[in-house]
């Protein structure tokens, strides 16, 4: 098995709409820690998959598309071989249509540089793989959260400890 990493900070470099609450009503003030793209690339057989994941809210369909078709023309890779994934996290930047709508105006140029971003950490994962093994094991999370709690007058946002959550985690590991 082929194994290929690479990875990108993709922290705006500049005050930034941000994406996560709905009241917001201002840009982002500093930045507390990197924004992070890592890129995995695993291949077999000729078969190949890419697992893009970002530190970002969510990406919206058209998002997606533009770093499909980004990356797709940096690497030839389709859309069927990539996945996207995002940590949700509710300190990052406006980058989905509806953003534009709730906290103000996209950076056009921040989106450009970032898919940019991918697609060069995409095709260096492409361009430095070797072999590899690839192991599987789960382990379990405590740190987690039902954040919905059911009460006499509906359901609030509020720690609920007896709620669903998943504590299983899957990690997996390569070695060289």
């Amino acid at each position: 098995m082929q194994i290929g990493v690479a990875r990108r900070v993709i922290t705006p470099t500049g005050s930034i709409n941000m994406a996560g609450y709905g009241y917001r009503d201002h840009p982002s003030e500093g930045v507390y820690q990197d924004l992070l793209a890592t890129v995995l690339l695993l291949e077999d057989d000729g078969a190949k998959v890419v697992l893009l994941h970002t530190d970002l809210l969510y990406f919206d369909h058209t998002m997606a598309r533009r770093i499909e078709i980004a990356i797709k023309e940096r690497t030839g890779l389709t859309s069927d071989e990539l996945i996207l994934t995002a940590t949700h996290t509710h300190c990052g930047p406006a980058i989905r249509q509806m953003d534009g709508v709730r906290h103000g105006p996209l950076d056009e140029p921040y989106l450009d540089w970032m898919v940019s971003q991918l697609a060069d950490a995409t095709n260096e994962a492409i361009s430095n793989t070797e072999n590899a093994q690839l192991y599987h094991g789960v382990g379990k999370c405590e740190i987690n959260i039902n954040r919905r709690l059911k009460t006499p007058d509906g359901v609030m946002l509020r720690p609920n400890p007896d709620g669903a959550v998943e504590r299983k985690v899957d990690v997996v590991k390569a070695v060289d």
